[in-house]
């Protein structure tokens, strides 16, 4: 550090030295002047590019070699490169060969450059996202850090109501520390994440207080403030009456369940609460002026609840000529489907006067009007060869749709699906429905109806209950008949939409890819089956495969040969809690052969282990005794292949020390193998456990012990002693 400074110091001096010369050291020419317009000397050269190494010598300076070297190293660093002028030795080329921007020769010509491209403030996040994509193998990223937690359709419910118990702790701490929750930066406003207003501002009985709980949506307690301005004798006034009527249709008299969405799936089959109009009616009835407003709310309400007084009151609406909101029509096409008398004539001649109405008063239809049309049309059950009287009118509901430019949705493409598959009573098999005396293709129209799904924005396609709905009834449709070219372009649609895990019916989605493997192994090869395994079912999705759907994947893995793909099969099932279904013999013997790479002798070893114990702390199942020496046989082979002789021993003495051991002998090669290298390895501590087997045990080994005992007793005499090699005599030789 030192000498660094010391070097500085003098570098300085010398530097200074030269500046003060009135001749340039480097090239010993003076310094040219002249004056400048304020009168004052104006020296060039001052700048000089120094090329070379000072003369240190002739300015007087002793420099040691040491700090020679780091100078001129220094200055080395620092040498000027010459430029080239470019445009004199190109003369006029483009730059690259897609570009339009000439070099003029002369340099003196203008660039063109080109006009900037408008961009907004999200191209470069645009641009950034676009080199990203998402690894279709691997697990959502809500279960990225730990696949075991991807719920199935046995522990959904569970995982459903954990999700929206965090989310209630976290609302009831923003309602117990208000405070620490008053900044709302948010833009837009988002008031569900505000803590909740608990308290009332009015407490006596009377309008103001009713009104303030009709707007806060309290229906109980709004409920409660009318009574009692009732039981008082307290006017209230057709506003608020009004008011009230419309909080009591929209929430059908009861308050609005405060259901995380989580809840609202979990719990979808509970009615969490009595439902009843009678408070609606009465408020209803006590209008002295009914407005259109009243009877639309009143009859919307009505017939939401399948009350048929809705038609009674939808009469006398027509009387007074108070005109009817397209949602009243929608409502009342909707309860027609709960009409007997229309279910059991089956006639479309009611739903199109309702229609002919709505055109009469000016209200064009739009996708709810569709939809509860398409609800009425639902077929039923009908006796063989008959047909629905009803579903004959589909095309012309299809058609005026189109007319009107209305675009279909998943939900809309659901529903027609619920009117078009007929399943036979009789043979309990599904159909083609006929229209108009011609069979309906489906698998066309299910083709051509993913064509124009996929020409749509993916904005446009989201993924909901309905979709999944429509997707689950297609491919259980396509594999019905058998049609796996469609199938693919129905399962490439779904996954192009994105997989949403928890907050969908996982018992629907299981049901789509189990079908959808079903068809591919009975027409792809395996390879492909295997290929769309990997990149699009693999990590929860197939959460609850059937045991149908396991065993023939085995089958075709064992028929293929295809034991590179066991690994990733019972990863799968045993991080779904399906370990021991996957011990069938035939996938045991596949790992169990000879000649296998090392890597895969490795990965089978362990998959060995894993299942003995797991089988060593459950009790096997009847069905399972029936083959359990066969797979007991195949797990002590994938242990002598890969040389883990302890291993095949503790497999042996497992078996044979069952409470209820049934005498099934294990297979006479792997006995024979397993006593062959327990001499080659000199093992006698596991060989004279045979000694302390029970006998009924025992009598598998005898045979193979014989041979060894009378043809290779120099062998066994190597590393067992005298008395050992009697007690085997006495154990196996004798009668």
């Amino acid at each position: 550090m030192a000498a660094s400074m010391g070097l500085r110091s003098n570098f300085i001096k010398i530097k200074n030295n030269f500046l003060l010369q009135r001749s340039c050291v480097l090239c010993h020419k003076l310094y040219s002047t002249e004056t400048s317009p304020s009168g004052t000397d104006v020296r060039k050269g001052r700048l000089h590019r120094i090329k070379k190494e000072i003369p240190y010598e002739e300015l007087g300076a002793v420099i040691q070699e040491e700090e020679r070297a780091k100078i001129v190293a220094y200055y080395s660093r620092n040498v000027r490169v010459e430029r080239t002028d470019v445009s004199a030795a190109a003369g006029k080329e483009a730059i690259a060969k897609n570009s339009t921007i000439l070099v003029q020769g002369d340099g003196k010509t203008p660039v063109s450059l080109p006009k900037k491209k408008k961009r907004d403030s999200l191209s470069i996040l645009k641009a950034l996202a676009s080199t990203v994509k998402v690894d279709p193998s691997a697990p959502h990223y809500s279960f990225i850090d730990d696949p075991g937690l991807i719920p199935n359709r046995n522990n959904q419910e569970a995982c459903l109501l954990a999700k929206a118990s965090g989310k209630r702790a976290a609302r009831y701490f923003v309602n117990k520390h208000v405070k620490l929750f008053g900044n709302d930066d948010a833009v837009p406003h988002i008031q569900a994440f505000q803590p909740e207003k608990l308290d009332y501002v009015h407490t006596d009985v009377g309008e103001a207080s009713l009104l303030e709980r009709v707007d806060r949506r309290e229906v109980a307690d709004s409920v409660e403030v009318y009574d009692r301005m009732d039981e008082q004798g307290m006017t209230v006034s057709e506003e608020a009456l009004t008011r009230l009527l419309e909080l009591l249709c929209a929430y059908q008299c009861r308050d609005a369940e405060n259901l995380y969405p989580e809840e609202r799936l979990a719990l979808a089959n509970e009615d969490t609460g009595k439902r009843s109009l009678d408070k609606a009616v009465e408020v209803f009835e006590k209008l002295e002026t009914r407005t259109a407003d009243t009877y639309n709310w009143i009859i919307r309400a009505l017939a939401e609840f399948d009350n048929t007084r809705c038609w009674t009151l939808w009469e006398e609406m027509k009387i007074e000529e108070f005109p009817a909101e397209l949602a009243t029509y929608n409502a009342l096409i909707g309860s027609m489907r709960r009409d007997f008398q229309l279910m059991k004539n089956r006639k479309f001649e009611k739903i199109q006067d309702m229609l002919t109405e709505m055109n009469g008063a000016g209200l064009c239809p739009n996708l709810d009007t569709f939809h509860s049309v398409f609800r009425v049309m639902k077929t039923v059950l009908v006796k063989r060869g008959e047909t629905d009287p009803l579903m004959n009118h589909l095309p012309g509901v299809i058609a005026e749709m189109k007319k009107l430019e209305i675009r279909p949705t998943l939900e809309t493409w659901s529903l027609i699906f619920d009117t078009l598959t007929i399943k036979d009573p009789e043979t309990d098999k599904w159909q083609n429905p006929t229209l108009g005396g011609k069979k309906v293709d489906l698998v066309t129209d299910i083709s051509e109806i993913v064509d124009q799904l996929s020409e749509q924005r993916k904005e446009d396609r989201v993924l909901n209950h309905f979709g999944e709905n429509f997707f689950t009834k297609a491919m259980s449709f396509l594999h019905r008949f058998n049609e796996v070219t469609v199938a693919i372009k129905v399962f490439d649609l779904k996954e192009s939409m994105g997989a949403r895990y928890v907050i969908t019916d996982l018992q629907m989605e299981n049901a789509f890819y189990e079908q959808f493997m079903f068809l591919l192994l009975k027409n792809k090869p395996l390879d492909v089956v295997m290929e769309y395994y990997t990149k699009c079912i693999r990590h929860g999705k197939l959460s609850s495969p059937s045991n149908s759907l396991r065993y023939t994947l085995y089958d075709a893995i064992y028929q293929y040969d295809a034991y590179q793909w066991i690994p990733i099969i019972y990863s799968d099932m045993s991080s779904i809690g399906f370990r021991m279904t996957f011990v069938r013999w035939q996938l045991l013997e596949m790992m169990a052969q000879e000649g296998l790479e090392q890597k895969f002798k490795q990965e089978f070893e362990k998959i060995a282990d894993e299942l003995h114990q797991v089988r060593k702390m459950r009790e096997p199942m009847m069905t399972e005794r029936m083959d359990d020496d066969i797979k007991t046989s195949h797990i002590i082979k994938i242990f002598l292949n890969n040389k883990n002789l302890q291993k095949a021993w503790d497999v042996v003495q497992w078996y044979t020390a069952q409470r209820a051991f049934w005498g099934y002998d294990l297979k006479e090669a792997v006995i024979m193998e397993l006593l062959d290298k327990t001499i080659q390895y000199q093992d006698n501590e596991n060989l004279m456990c045979l000694c302390e087997m029970e006998p009924n045990c025992r009598a598998m080994f005898k045979k193979h012990m014989n041979t060894l005992l009378t043809d290779r007793e120099h062998e066994l005499s190597a590393f067992l002693s005298k008395q050992r090699m009697d007690a085997l005599r006495d154990i196996f030789l004798r009668d």
